[in-house]
C-alpha cells in the first residue's frame, strides 16, 4: 500500500507539471450561460458529452447575436427542406443575413455534426468577424480565433463536444466585438438581451478577471528573458481504506533559474519522502547548457543533447499570459501592504483517459477522478509578480492526494545568474524526453521499491 500511495503522489506531481493531462467538464459555465438565456440544453440536460449539431450551432449563433426574438418572429425564410420546426427561425435568420449556408440548394443537414472549426467560425461571426469582410478565411478560423484568445490548445483537446462549445461561447462573452471597445457580454447586457440579474455577476467577474490579466500583461517578471525562483512544495496522500489506512507526504524545496537569451536552465530540488515509519531523501538537479540537458539524481549524473524550447511571446497584448475566462469559477482581488493578491478557483477538472490509465494500473477506479484547483498570485506595489501559490487536490477512489506549491520570485532580468557545477565528467544518456518523463518519476519509483516489501504489492 505504501507503494500505491507513493505512485499516486508521483502521478500528482506529474499532473501539477503537465496541464495537458487534465480535461474539463464545463458544467458551471453551462449554468452561467443558461442563466443568461444563451444555452438552454436539451430535453435530457446539457448533453455535454456529444458533438453539437448544425441546427444547435445556428440557434446558439442567433442568441449570441442578440437576435432570438427577431429570428423567431417568422419574418425570415430559407430554401431548405430538412430543417426541423424548432430550428426554422434560427436558420432562416442566419440564411437571410448571409451568416450560414446549406450543404446543397435544398438541404441544411441540421443533424450533421458541427466540428470545432465550424462552431468557431459561427462564434467569430457573432463577434462581428466575417469571411465576406476579409477578416478571416474559413479554413483558418481556428488560428484566427486563437489569435483573439478565443480558444487555446487545452480547450480543444480531444473530440469537439458540446462541452467545448460551451467553453468557446463563454470565452466569446469576454471578448471585444470587432471595431468596438465593448465585449460581447457588455453589448448583450446593454441591449437587455441578457437579463440584468444574470448579467451583473458576469460583468463583475469580467472586471476582476480583466484586472488580473492587465496585471499579468504588464508584469515585468513574466516578460523578462531571465528569472529566478525559490520553490517549496508539499504532497500529502491519505488512504482511507478500512483494511489498511495509511498516510504520507513528499516535501520538496529548491530553486529554479532560466535565461532564454542564453538558452540556459537550472533547477535543483531536495525531496523528502515519508510514509509510515519510513523516510527517504533524494537530491535532484536539472541543467540545460550549450545544447545539452544534464540530469543529476542522487549524484547519478548523465547528459543528452537537448535545447531549451523556444518560449511563446510574452509581449504586452500577445495574450500569452492571459487567464482564460472559461476555466475560472471565481476570482477575488484583495489589497495588502505587500501588494495585490488575486485568488481564483478553477473549473473542476478531471483526468483525461490516457492519464487515468496510469491510476487504473494501480487498481483505482478512475471513471471520473475530480480535481480541485486553487491559485493565488501576489503582485508587489510596483506591479511585479512576487509569488504564485497553487493547490491541487485529487480524489481517486479511497485515496486523496493534495499538492501545494509556492513559487517565489527572487530575481529577474539582468540580475539572474546561473552558477553551473562542473559538467565535464557526466556520462552520456538519452532519456525519453518526448513523453515528458520527469526524473522525479525515477526517484519516486525508486522510493516505492525501497519502501515496499517484496511480494506485498
Amino acid at each position: 500500500m505504501k507503494k500505491l500511495c507513493l505512485l499516486l503522489a508521483g502521478a500528482l506531481l506529474a499532473l501539477s507539471l503537465a496541464p495537458s493531462a487534465l480535461a474539463a467538464r464545463y458544467t458551471n459555465r453551462a449554468d452561467e450561460l443558461r442563466d443568461a438565456g444563451l444555452f438552454l440544453g436539451t430535453g435530457s440536460g446539457y448533453a455535454l458529452d456529444r458533438a453539437p449539431t448544425r441546427a444547435e450551432a445556428a440557434a446558439i449563433l442567433v442568441r449570441l447575436l442578440g437576435q432570438e426574438a427577431d429570428a423567431l418572429s417568422g419574418a425570415y425564410a430559407h430554401p431548405f427542406e430538412d430543417v426541423p420546426a424548432w430550428a426554422d427561425g434560427y436558420v432562416a435568420y442566419l440564411f437571410s443575413h448571409q451568416l450560414t449556408n446549406g450543404v446543397s440548394a435544398t438541404r441544411f443537414a441540421p443533424d450533421a455534426v458541427c466540428d470545432a472549426q465550424m462552431f468557431t467560425a459561427f462564434v467569430l461571426r457573432a463577434l462581428g468577424y466575417t469571411e465576406t469582410a476579409g477578416d478571416f478565411v474559413y479554413r483558418d478560423a481556428l488560428s484566427f480565433a486563437e489569435d483573439l484568445t478565443l480558444i487555446d490548445g487545452f480547450l480543444l483537446q480531444g473530440a469537439f463536444q458540446r462541452d467545448q462549445a460551451v467553453a468557446v461561447m463563454y470565452n466569446a462573452l469576454f471578448t471585444r466585438r470587432k471595431g468596438s471597445s465593448l465585449t460581447l457580454l457588455e453589448t448583450l447586457a446593454a441591449g437587455d438581451v441578457i437579463p440584468a440579474a444574470a448579467a451583473a455577476p458576469l460583468l463583475d467577474k469580467a472586471a476582476r478577471l480583466r484586472a488580473l490579466n492587465t496585471a499579468l500583461d504588464a508584469d515585468p517578471v513574466m516578460r523578462a528573458d531571465a528569472a529566478a525562483l525559490n520553490l517549496e512544495s508539499t504532497i500529502t496522500v491519505t488512504d482511507s481504506a478500512p483494511s489498511s489506512p495509511l498516510s504520507g507526504e513528499i516535501l520538496s524545496s529548491g530553486v529554479m533559474r532560466w535565461t532564454s537569451r542564453a538558452g540556459q536552465f537550472e533547477a535543483e530540488r531536495r525531496l523528502t519522502v515519508r510514509f509510515g515509519e519510513s523516510t527517504l531523501a533524494h537530491e535532484l538537479a536539472y541543467y540545460i547548457k550549450d545544447g545539452f540537458f544534464y540530469l543529476d539524481v542522487d549524484k547519478n549524473r548523465t547528459y543528452t543533447p537537448w535545447n531549451l524550447p523556444a518560449l511563446p511571446s510574452t509581449e504586452p497584448g500577445s495574450g500569452a499570459l492571459q487567464i482564460r475566462p472559461y476555466l475560472v469559477d471565481d476570482i477575488v482581488r484583495t489589497s495588502a501592504p505587500e501588494g495585490t493578491r488575486y485568488t481564483y478557483t478553477v473549473q473542476s477538472l478531471s483526468l483525461d483517459r490516457q492519464f487515468a490509465l496510469t491510476l487504473e494500473s494501480l487498481d483505482i477506479d478512475v471513471e471520473a477522478v475530480p480535481i480541485d484547483v486553487w491559485s493565488e498570485l501576489l503582485f508587489t506595489p510596483g506591479g511585479a509578480l512576487r509569488a504564485v501559490t497553487t493547490k491541487l487536490t485529487v480524489y481517486a477512489d479511497h485515496l486523496t492526494a493534495a499538492f501545494s506549491e509556492i513559487w517565489t520570485v527572487t530575481a529577474y532580468g539582468d540580475d539572474v545568474v546561473i552558477d553551473f557545477p562542473d559538467l565535464t565528467d557526466w556520462g552520456e544518456f538519452v532519456p525519453n524526453l518526448e513523453t515528458d518523463e520527469l526524473s522525479s518519476h525515477v526517484v519516486l519509483q525508486k522510493s516505492a521499491d525501497t519502501l515496499q516489501p517484496p511480494g506485498v504489492f
